[in-house]
Parts: C-alpha cells; structure tokens; sequence
C-alpha cells in the first residue's frame, strides 16, 4: 500500500523498506521552520458554540 501512496500520490513513504519515489526531495534536504503551536487554534470555544448551536452533536 505503502508503494501506491509513494508513486502515485508523490507522498513520503512511512514503511520500512519503501523507497520514496524519485521525484521527491530528500527529507534533509527540506526546510522546516519552527511553529509557535501556542499561536494556533484560538477560537475552540467559538467552534464549540457554532456546533452546539447547530445541533449536529445530537445527531
């Protein structure tokens, strides 16, 4: 299954022993900044009310 992901939909394999596809970078080669995860998310207790208003949980 791992092949299918990694050849057809250029995804970075997770399984051992399957190769990434050729056309994807090497995973040192990438840059990864840093997230400041404090920063993200804000607003659950909107969405929470959003969603309780709508009724949906009761569904």
């Amino acid at each position: 299954m791992q092949s299918y992901f990694t050849n057809q939909t250029l995804e970075y394999p997770l399984a051992a022993g399957v190769e990434p596809n050729a056309a994807l970078s090497p995973l040192t080669a990438l840059q990864i900044g840093s997230v400041n995860f404090d920063a993200l998310g804000g607003g659950f207790d909107e969405t929470a009310r959003i969603i309780e208003a709508s009724g949906i949980q009761n569904q």
